[in-house]
């Protein structure tokens, strides 16, 4: 699943606002078979379920960092990255 290709019309209006810039955020992702669902913090800000035919359910985990202004430079750090394969079979 291409999540950045769906995400912007699925997270809500204030999403941006509420990341913070100055500390870290702490983000959790589960991914489960078509579902994605997404926790900035406590609160649920993306659940999509993706019915394209030709989804990819199994492959290499990666992170797409987009939204940068032209000609700025922006870096994606993470802290205490843990990832844990869910015990249902897709």
């Amino acid at each position: 699943m291409r999540l950045g290709d769906v995400a912007d019309d699925a997270a809500p209006a204030d999403l941006l606002a509420r990341l913070r810039f100055d500390t870290w955020n702490t983000l959790a992702i589960r991914c489960e078979g078509r579902r994605v669902r997404i926790w900035l913090g406590d609160e649920l800000a993306i659940d999509l379920t993706d019915a394209a035919p030709n989804v990819c359910l199994k492959g290499p985990l990666s992170f797409l960092f987009r939204g940068s202004p032209a000609g700025s430079r922006r870096t994606a750090r993470f802290r205490d990255l843990k990832i844990a394969r869910l015990n249902a079979e897709i």
